[in-house]
């Protein structure tokens, strides 16, 4: 996550494009750092209801989730669709960048920067 959590974009990512909902509002959920030990014990016991009023009003996207969990009790997807599309983009999306990173790193750290076929080359002189 962005800011202050605890749970990464990117693990959040993850877990949406493996579609484990359940894991990616618990990651959500459960990684503030307010009244975190709390909320985490409420989530685990699917009192929803209870997490939802003990985040602050600022805390928009875990409202969200438990919001829909309290009305809907274990629908884990409509809770992460319940969060605005944009918003679940990034956290794929961040999970996209963290794999390419990795495999950039691990092929530069293997061939260095030698150019192979079918390699994509960015030609300085040509605009």
């Amino acid at each position: 996550r962005f800011g202050a959590s605890t749970a990464s974009g990117p693990s959040i990512g993850r877990a949406l494009i493996g579609k484990d909902y359940k894991k990616a509002c618990q990651l959500i959920v459960c990684s503030m750092g307010q009244s975190c030990e709390e909320v985490r014990e409420a989530f685990a016991g699917a009192k929803y209801s209870q997490a939802y009023e003990m985040m602050s009003p600022g805390c928009r996207t875990e409202r969200l989730i438990l919001g829909h969990l309290s009305m809907h009790h274990d629908d884990f997807a409509g809770a992460v669709h319940a969060l605005p599309r944009q918003q679940r983009l990034l956290f794929m999306r961040s999970y996209a960048s963290m794999v390419w990173n990795k495999v950039a790193s691990r092929r530069i750290q293997l061939c260095g920067s030698e150019v192979f076929p079918g390699d994509l080359v960015f030609d300085e002189q040509t605009e």
